[in-house]
């Protein structure tokens, strides 16, 4: 969803993680469940600009499928996004801040990618986001919203589900408030 007062879609694409990326459902590098990105462009009507947004859904098994669907997202991101977008990446991840996939994605230009919820809190701990509908909070943070460097972050942080409440999803949710600005 988007507003379209504000956004022009240019272009929208939805690929699968594998070796056959526009193959529906297929599956590559040890993924036995198929995995997916969905990227829109937009034209910013008031700025001007272009914004990438790209969904994407990681492999939990396949640290295989994790590497090559981090190198096959940013080769998608340079021919979509050139060096002038300002790109967002939003992300089930399947993988730690510490894990190479994610590192690797993290890494390398032209976006310069950085996980907004690190920008404002780069010592949290408590920061697991898999819950597994338990409540749970102490694994990795595995989702994430990251930004290019051509957004500030403003605001961000996990939603917690109230102690002693059900949790709508396995998953706590990450947000973040942004505004446009190098950083």
């Amino acid at each position: 969803l988007f507003d379209r007062q504000r956004f022009q879609l240019i272009l929208q694409d939805t690929f699968w993680f594998s070796d056959t990326p526009y193959r529906v459902a297929s599956t590559s590098w040890g993924n036995s469940i198929p995995r997916i990105c969905t990227m829109a462009v937009l034209l910013d009507r008031h700025t001007r600009r272009t914004v990438v947004v790209c969904n994407a859904h990681w492999d939990h098994r396949s640290q295989p499928s994790r590497l090559a669907s981090a190198e096959l997202l940013i080769r998608r991101l340079r021919h979509l996004g050139g060096q002038n977008a300002s790109v967002l990446v939003l992300g089930d991840f399947n993988a730690g801040e510490g894990n190479p996939a994610f590192a690797h994605l993290l890494s390398k230009e032209p976006h310069g990618l950085r996980d907004s919820f690190r920008v404002l809190h780069p010592m949290e701990q408590e920061v697991g986001t898999f819950n597994g509908f338990k409540g749970d909070s102490s694994g990795e943070k595995i989702d994430a919203v990251l930004v290019g460097k051509k957004w500030q972050v403003l605001e961000s942080g996990i939603s917690r589900t109230p102690k002693g409440q059900p949790s709508p999803s396995d998953h706590d949710p990450v947000w973040a408030r942004l505004g446009f600005g190098e950083r």
